[in-house]
């Protein structure tokens, strides 16, 4: 009896000490408070590419998106296409930024001409910006750009549009429309014609 309860409780303290063995444990170590943050300016100096995008898409890892899928809206630095990918989001407990299916940014980024990028971390800024009026104004003093994203080629956009369910939708409407009107006029038609037969 004593050995099964030896072991019963060697067995609860195992579950025990290997749960709190894998429990998240922070690496991000907080920011001294007489720490001098770096300024939207100075990011907006250090990044390559600066754009104002959403959220629309994006790889998770571990429930959190680590590459989101960007629609652009307009270039603060750098151009390119209307749709964009960014790595290096993830979980607050790793010093990553963490962004959701949605949100809207001005997006600090590296890399090259290619449509994927990593996410700017710059001395501790984040490579997001809530993307407001002010915000997009300073940025624009830096950079004195503020230019549209390079159209989608036409495959993709019908690519896009076939997925998209509100377009089947607003298809459906204008379908139904359609036929509420050629059933009404047919309607109109044949009761005009029993009008005549019933005259004649």
């Amino acid at each position: 009896m004593r050995s099964l309860k030896f072991l019963m409780s060697s067995l609860i303290l195992s579950v025990i000490a290997l749960g709190i063995s894998l429990s998240p444990v922070s690496a991000c170590e907080p920011i001294p408070s007489d720490t001098v943050m770096p300024t939207l300016e100075d990011h907006a100096n250090y990044a390559n590419w600066i754009l104002v995008g959403t959220v629309i898409d994006g790889i998770e890892n571990g429930g959190v998106i680590t590459e989101a899928e960007i629609e652009v809206e307009r270039y603060l630095k750098g151009e390119g296409s209307a749709i964009i990918y960014i790595d290096g989001f993830g979980h607050g407990t790793a010093c990553l930024a963490t962004v959701n299916i949605g949100d809207t940014y001005i997006f600090f980024a590296e890399g090259n001409l290619s449509d994927t990028f990593s996410a700017s971390y710059f001395d501790n800024r984040r490579p997001i910006a809530v993307a407001n009026e002010e915000n997009i104004e300073r940025v624009i003093a830096v950079t004195n750009q503020s230019i549209l994203p390079a159209p989608l080629p036409l495959t993709i956009q019908i690519e896009r549009a076939i997925y998209n369910s509100l377009t089947w939708k607003l298809l459906a409407i204008v379908a139904s429309g359609i036929m509420l009107v050629i059933l009404g006029i047919f309607k109109f038609r044949s009761g005009k014609r029993k009008t005549k037969a019933k005259r004649s």
